[in-house]
């Protein structure tokens, strides 16, 4: 009798030890995967870190090209938007005249 519980303990400690090592290879396997899609993620993510960089580049030099065709605009017409100080027809016509510039090649 002690035989065959001795067996039955050797037989029972086997198959638990060939479920663990199967466990653990399975385990080993799933985490290289997760570790191959983890690095896969990391180089996505740095690529679009990358492309908001340069938007926010972009945005950055918008703003300050928006604020120069600002200034220019202002210059342009700024003889336009002094036109309504004027009182007589003459002067608002020559300020017509000069924000047009069609006077000019004559």
């Amino acid at each position: 009798m002690r035989l065959d519980m001795f067996i039955g303990l050797v037989l029972g400690f086997l198959v638990l030890l060939f479920t663990s090592v199967c466990g653990n290879v399975f385990l080993y396997f799933k985490n290289q995967s997760l570790n191959k899609e983890l690095a896969r993620i990391d180089t996505l993510l740095n690529v679009q870190n990358a492309q908001i960089k340069a938007l926010e580049l972009d945005t950055q030099n918008y703003a300050c090209d928006a604020e120069s065709l600002n200034n220019f605009t202002r210059e342009k017409y700024k003889s336009v938007m002094s036109e309504h100080e004027v009182e007589s027809c003459e002067s608002k016509l020559a300020e017509f005249e000069k924000a047009l510039g069609i006077y000019e090649k004559r």
